[in-house]
């Protein structure tokens, strides 16, 4: 782990000096923007993402607490609960024209760390009925007949299909003309988006179709932090349910999810049965938040040299493919070095977790020495910011900033040489 390099702690310093310039206060709604009650943080100072994104929050939040912003991560925390009580789920972000979707549900995560940052049970106790609100999102409007979890849209179509009519695709695909064959296409669209993940290999552009593993891990997360909560706080009735909702979803994991073939739990499509034959690094996220056992774990993680370079994580093994997607090779993202550097950590390939970890933290330095800024992404092939875009690349902290300062300031990811 090179935390001791002149770069390694000018880019500590301008993380911790920038967190001000990304921190907004919107408290009404208007045409474009959804009130939040407190001050929050976005991905960009400047020009694109000035949003309170939903899945990008919690790994800025890991960021903010090691870097002592206590206060701000609960008050994004706080903004983001304040939304799923008010519309059953938190959007893609606080805009408008997001209130169709949502994104990979990391709420539960960002109260977990919260809590453990300050020690408030009276705080967590409030929070968990909304909570279990946002789970009921889950299982009433994203559950598939397996009984696992999609993503998915429930926007109006008509608007649907008016703003996708006036935007230009991002993959450059034909529009269809005829309204159905344009909704299906549409359905497909938002539930990726909806994933984060826009776009991908994994879901063969039939996203709707599939249960993807990151999703059913989290919720699994999600439901064992109720579980532990309840425990907690005393109520061994509820805590008992959450315990059960979980060991099904465990049990479903392993019936739908695992492939043999691949050594992993990965992404199947519920209507035809088919696991996806993309190796992404989705596959890590059962380890890090508990699904898998040790033998699991152990053929998971002997996977890792298939997406590892010499300058960090791919978000899938190249091949063939019929669009250049950003969420593939040889683009690396920052959420998914830190799913996959804790799986490692949780399943005890310590050594492991601190060479990736590290081979995150060079490539950042190296390109701030060069650039003076971070960025969204990273082109891990060649360890340069030339990745593949579907829109020009902004710089950026957010979860990039997050994900290099929980790193810094993680003892386990400390070398002890």
């Amino acid at each position: 782990m090179p935390l001791a390099t002149p770069t390694h702690s000018a880019v500590l310093a301008f993380i911790r000096d920038g967190w001000a310039d990304t921190v907004r206060t919107i408290t009404a709604d208007d045409s474009r923007r959804i009130g939040l009650p407190y001050p929050y943080t976005v991905p960009c100072k400047s020009g694109m993402f000035q949003t309170l994104f939903y899945w990008d929050t919690f790994y800025t939040n890991t960021g903010l607490i090691a870097t002592g912003e206590i206060v701000l991560a609960r008050q994004n925390t706080e903004n983001i609960l304040s939304l799923i009580e008010r519309f059953g789920f938190y959007p893609n972000g606080n805009q408008v024209w997001f209130l169709g979707r949502s994104q990979p549900p990391h709420a539960a995560l960002m109260v977990r760390d919260v809590y453990k940052a300050t020690g408030d049970q009276a705080w967590l106790r409030a929070q968990l009925p909304t909570l279990e609100r946002e789970h009921d999102f889950w299982m009433t409007g994203r559950l598939a007949p397996n009984g696992l979890n999609y993503y998915g849209t429930h926007d109006d179509p008509a608007r649907s299909i008016d703003e996708f009519r006036n935007q230009t695709d991002r993959l450059g695909r034909p529009v269809p003309a005829n309204d159905e064959a344009l909704l299906e296409l549409i359905r497909h669209d938002q539930a990726e988006c909806e994933s984060g993940w826009d776009y991908c290999a994994r879901f063969d552009r039939r996203c709707a179709d599939f249960c993807p593993v990151d999703l059913n891990a989290l919720l699994f997360a999600h439901e064992s932090f109720l579980s532990s909560s309840y425990e907690e706080l005393g109520d061994s009735l509820t805590a008992a349910r959450w315990k059960s909702a979980a060991e099904k979803r465990a049990a479903l994991m392993r019936r739908h999810l695992w492939s043999p073939e691949l050594g992993a739990f990965t992404d199947v499509n519920f209507k035809t049965g088919e696991l996806s034959p993309i190796l992404s690094a989705a596959v890590f996220y059962p380890l890090w938040l508990g699904v898998a056992n040790s033998e699991e774990a152990a053929a998971t993680v002997a996977l890792l040299p298939r997406l590892e370079t010499p300058h960090g994580l791919l978000c899938a093994e190249p091949g063939p493919r019929t669009f250049a997607y950003q969420w593939d090779a040889p683009n690396g993202w920052p959420p998914l070095h830190y799913a996959a550097v804790h799986a490692l950590l949780q399943t005890g390939y310590i050594d492991d977790a601190r060479r990736l970890a590290g081979k995150y933290l060079v490539t950042l330095a190296e390109n701030f020495e060069r650039t003076g800024e971070l960025w969204e992404k990273y082109n891990v092939a060649d360890g340069t910011t030339e990745a593949l875009n579907e829109y020009e690349m902004p710089a950026m902290l957010g979860w990039t900033a997050g994900v290099f300062a929980a790193f810094s300031a993680e003892p386990a990811l400390q070398s002890d040489s």
